[in-house]
């Protein structure tokens, strides 16, 4: 799932094996050196992300079934392993442990406020969620304006949007749900038993 949006996004948009830093990085997670080397030699010959990506997974995969007709199992496992764990290390989202456990950190809950920059945490719609810029989220004090010159009305200043955000993405589901759950309830209390004469 993860090496499609890999090669077709990460590595042209990112340039990671072209960027030295990262190229260096990412050349270590390879396990055999021989095959290191090669694949080191085989970047001599082009410069683009994507076409040294397809190098790589060639001689790894070369190297990886040489290993295991040598009976080299650990070296086999190691390589066949390595490729897997490149995208993996690149695509997969990480968790800061400090977000998730300190409730002074903003991810906590939608509309609350970052006590440093002022920005508004704002819901996003997940269809949209590569077109979402952090930097264009707005802050109490623009708020505020746009709430002053619309006469009032929060509903036309991106607070507005955001609330349609959320109410679309999250809340009508819940509401639903919870009347679904609500109504079923009803139905199973009226059927039962009473200790009434």
């Amino acid at each position: 799932m993860l090496r499609p949006y890999f090669i077709d996004t990460i590595l042209p948009n990112q340039d990671l094996l072209v960027d030295p830093k990262t190229l260096t990085n990412l050349l270590a997670m390879i396990p055999d050196a021989a095959t290191r080397t090669k694949v080191e030699g085989a970047f001599q010959k082009s410069d683009s992300s994507v076409s040294r990506w397809e190098k790589l997974e060639s001689i790894v995969g070369k190297a990886a079934k040489t290993a295991l007709n040598a009976k080299d199992y650990s070296t086999q496992r190691g390589l066949g392993r390595c490729v897997f764990d490149i995208v993996f290390a690149h695509v997969y989202p990480r968790l800061d442990v400090e977000v998730s456990k300190h409730m002074n950190h903003l991810l906590k809950a939608p509309f609350c406020v970052h006590p440093k920059t002022g920005r508004v945490c704002v819901p996003m719609d997940p269809a949209t969620a590569e077109s979402f810029d952090p930097m264009a989220v707005p802050t109490v004090a623009q708020l505020l304006n746009e709430h002053d010159e619309n006469g009032g009305k929060w509903d036309t200043t991106r607070m507005g949007a955001a609330v349609e955000v959320f109410n679309k993405t999250f809340w009508n589901d819940l509401q639903a749900a919870c009347a679904l759950e609500t109504t079923a309830k009803a139905r199973d209390g009226a059927g039962a038993p009473t200790t009434e004469w």
